[in-house]
């Protein structure tokens, strides 16, 4: 049990770390996600429909919706954005 806990923490503080590190790149990810979710409810957007609108898995865009995939390459956003016909980056 206690084993379990200790890997649970040296997990999370590595996770921390990561993010500490690479803050603007998660913080960019994050605000991307939100531009995402406001367009799915502006336009009555199911997540599956946006899948399906953006070429990914439902489980991809959930993964990114929900903040668990925040690797994102601009290329990317930018391809998302065009899609969607909103800009996601901002100059």
């Amino acid at each position: 049990m206690a084993s379990n806990k200790l890997r649970n923490r040296e997990a999370w503080i590595s996770k921390a770390k990561s993010e500490i590190e690479h803050e603007e790149e998660f913080l960019a990810c994050r605000l991307i996600a939100l531009k995402i979710l406001r367009f799915m409810k502006d336009n009555n957007l199911s997540q599956n429909e946006l899948a399906q609108k953006l070429g990914v898995s439902p489980q991809c865009a959930n993964k990114f919706l929900n903040g668990l995939d925040l690797g994102m390459k601009i290329s990317t956003a930018i391809r998302y954005g065009n899609i969607l016909g909103i800009k996601l980056i901002e100059d």
